[in-house]
């Protein structure tokens, strides 16, 4: 079987990013930059922030996350939640990609 291609690779990326930031959600709470290196440790690829916190922003303005400003070491954080409608939205993106790859 071929290796994927680099283009290929990276659409599959960008069509699955919000389904695997709502899974990393599941788990519990978390902040960006945690959410950030999760991303990077499953994938090997890495998202920048500047496109990391516009989908963020998209999938709280969607309801399917919440967040709460907090403080950590003195500095601002926000702190990322799945919430109801998020977790029926991932159990239906799920399923849809697990439709689709098999």
């Amino acid at each position: 079987m071929p290796a994927t291609a680099p283009n290929t690779r990276r659409d599959l990326f960008r069509g699955s990013i919000q389904v695997l930031v709502l899974s990393i959600l599941a788990d519990g709470p978390q902040h960006g930059y945690a959410i950030q290196q999760q991303l990077d440790l499953a994938l090997g690829q890495t998202l920048s922030a500047s496109s990391l916190y516009p989908l963020l922003h998209k999938l709280e303005s969607e309801t399917w996350i919440g967040s709460t400003d907090t403080t950590h070491r003195g500095r601002p954080r926000k702190v990322y939640q799945l919430t109801t409608t998020g977790t029926r939205h991932l159990k239906h993106a799920a399923a849809d990609w697990q439709a689709t790859i098999a």
